[in-house]
Parts: C-alpha cells; structure tokens; sequence
C-alpha cells in the first residue's frame, strides 16, 4: 500500500518540491470512522494508501508501482486502477521471491 513516507522518498528528485508536497499533504493525516445504525466508531488514524474515491488514487497507485515492473521476469502482471496482481512462472518463483525480499 501506498505511504506517504515512502511516496517522498521516491519522487524527491524527480516531482516539482511544491506539487510533492500537495501530494505528500493528499496522502497524510487522514482519520476514518465507521457509523452504524448512527453509532460511530472512534477515529483511527489511516497510515496507508489513497483517499477511496478520488480521482487521484489511480494515477499515485500507478506512479508508485509502475517500476516494480522492471524487476519481474518470468511473471505475468495484472494491474487496473490501485490494484496489482502477480503470477510468477513456477520455475522461477525463488527468483522473484529474491528480488521482492531482498
């Protein structure tokens, strides 16, 4: 999932400093709460991941996993919107297990 701590660290030296830091404030101190029946949770603080909904969500989930695809030989990608999925070849399964724990 997408952190904002991690999203810095990545477009540090290649985003604009002003549009990083819009980016960085999108993506940090959020609070969810869940309401039933009009009784609502306490908030917890969301460390992780894109506001649901937005326009942006999409285009930063694929910003931010969109060279993960250079280090994966022998595996079938599957990506649409903030979601990706993997299927390594059997016979090279310890190889992407390699590269993705290093």
């Amino acid at each position: 999932m997408l952190r904002p701590d991690t999203f810095f660290l990545k477009f540090r030296n290649v985003l604009p400093d002003g549009i990083l830091r819009i980016l960085i404030d999108f993506l940090s101190d959020r609070k969810f709460f869940v309401n039933i029946n009009e009784a609502n949770s306490q908030l917890v603080d969301v460390e992780r991941g894109c506001p649901q909904g937005s326009v942006l969500g999409p285009v930063l989930f694929s910003l931010y996993v969109g060279d993960i695809m250079k280090g994966l030989n022998n595996c079938e990608t599957v990506s649409y919107a903030n979601h990706l999925g993997l299927n390594p070849d059997q016979g090279h399964k310890t190889e992407q297990l390699r590269y993705m724990n290093p």
